[in-house]
């Protein structure tokens, strides 16, 4: 029996005996995997990570994270069926979800989740990270099944297992799993959605835009966001920089070929920690033999019994609501000692400044008196053809203001620390002067990304 089939059946309530079988594997190996925090105030986290014999890092996998005791012949089944399976302790349980999805590329997206044992401490971490999860299943003698928290979870599947079975664990899973896995033409686009979300994940820009070519469309959830692939990788190569660009993991996923096999239209929901359920859908085309995206459109969907009021509060908005501002603040590179004029090294980091920021559409730049400063930005402003104005604002703001686009301003370290402190960011105490901080002003606050160049 086919995947494909399989998952037919179970769509109208078929009650079948034999679960789907992925191909057995020998037994799994063992590894202990480490991540850095996502955020300043989590512990780096590790985790057991129980993998199938012929795991590939770079490879899509099914995916387990257990919360709970392992389950030894469980887990050991699962990676036979080709399954990783990742566990860690309850302290860490925070920190190893948000990290997770930067480190293992899940087949089909979202991840399964197995609760063994007492699921109250469980919850709580199920409701924040929910939109990791495309199925969530608890094994053992407790269940949240009776608890209102669990209501709050409607795009995922929750199933209960009173027995502590493992066979009957791992045909639960292998089916659940099987019923993503689409057939053909329709699993390659699948497939290929899979590595291109994963590429964001991971911060891969040339996996991404490999996938999304330059003659493509994104169209953002914003009205403005219409761009081509050449524009949106300009747009977004400060996102990609940062190591993970965002992060959507797919919950439920429609394909439909054309009969040609040439062209594919898509549909899938994700659940994103920010902006709740979206709807990403598009068109791919099958290109050298491999399927490229040629529009991709990005929307958060809203309830009929709510449009009213969403409509009048997007009209309150566009009427009144300030426009989004961005601000980079460079420091200085600094002169050599004693003169006014960049050393060598100095002079090439400016040059690599100005190749850094080339893409990046900058309304103003500014600049204080001080030497470094003037030389810092000279490169820039040449290949722009501007000329700098003077910086003499203590006020960021009243500077934004004045301009519609991005405005840069160039300054002594502690007087870019300063500005910072003015804009009330205070999670930098610290800055060198081959870093700059990109500064986004807007109706929901600050978004503050460091780089270095």
């Amino acid at each position: 029996m086919t995947a494909f089939m399989k998952a037919r059946l179970i769509a109208v309530g078929w009650s079948l005996t034999i679960a789907f079988q992925l191909p057995a594997q020998d037994d799994p190996r063992q590894e202990v995997w480490e991540t850095p925090p996502a955020r300043r105030s989590q512990e780096p986290a590790s985790w057991q990570a129980w993998l199938p014999a012929s795991f590939q890092k770079e490879r899509a996998a099914p995916l387990v994270v257990w919360f709970g005791e392992p389950h030894v012949e469980a887990v050991t089944q699962l990676t036979r069926r080709g399954f990783v399976v990742v566990t860690t302790s309850s302290t860490q349980w925070q920190t190893l979800l948000s990290g997770l999805p930067r480190h293992c590329h899940s087949e089909h997206g979202a991840f399964h989740a197995v609760v063994r044992g007492d699921a109250d401490p469980v919850i709580p971490v199920l409701l924040e990270h929910r939109s990791y999860f495309q199925s969530i299943t608890c094994f053992g003698d407790q269940h949240p099944e009776g608890q209102p928290a669990m209501l709050r979870l409607p795009a995922r599947r929750v199933h209960t297992m009173a027995e502590d079975d493992a066979v009957a664990l791992v045909n639960h899973l292998v089916e659940v799993h099987a019923t993503r896995t689409l057939p053909g033409a329709a699993g390659e686009v699948s497939a290929t959605l899979d590595d291109f979300h994963h590429a964001a994940a991971i911060g891969d820009a040339d996996r991404y835009f490999a996938i999304l070519p330059p003659d493509a469309v994104y169209l953002g959830t914003d009205g403005t966001e219409r761009w081509t692939g050449t524009q949106f990788r300009r747009y977004a190569r400060f996102y990609f920089q940062k190591g993970s660009a965002w992060t959507y993991l797919c919950l439920r996923r429609v394909v439909d070929v054309d009969p040609d096999g040439t062209l594919a239209c898509f549909d899938e929901t994700f659940d994103h920690p920010a902006y709740g359920e979206c709807r990403g859908s598009g068109v791919m085309q099958k290109r050298a033999g491999a399927w490229v995206v040629r529009q991709y459109h990005l929307t958060v969907p809203v309830p009929n019994d709510v449009t009213k009021q969403v409509v009048a509060r997007i009209r309150a908005f566009q009427d009144k609501a300030p426009h989004t501002k961005r601000i980079v603040l460079v420091p200085q590179i600094e002169p050599a000692a004693g003169h006014e004029e960049l050393t060598p090294e100095g002079q090439q980091q400016a040059e690599r400044l100005a190749r850094f920021l080339e893409s990046l559409p900058i309304a103003a730049v500014y600049a204080s008196d001080a030497p470094g400063a003037q030389k810092t930005i000279a490169p820039l402003c040449a290949g722009r053809f501007t000329t700098p104005v003077a910086w003499r604002e203590t006020d960021v703001h009243r500077a934004m203001a004045k301009h519609d686009g991005t405005v840069l301003v160039c300054d002594r370290t502690d007087a870019v620390a300063t500005l910072l402190r003015n804009l009330r960011v205070v999670s930098l105490d610290r800055l060198e002067n081959d870093q700059l901080v990109l500064v986004t002003v807007s109706a929901d606050g600050l978004d503050v990304l460091t780089f270095r160049y």
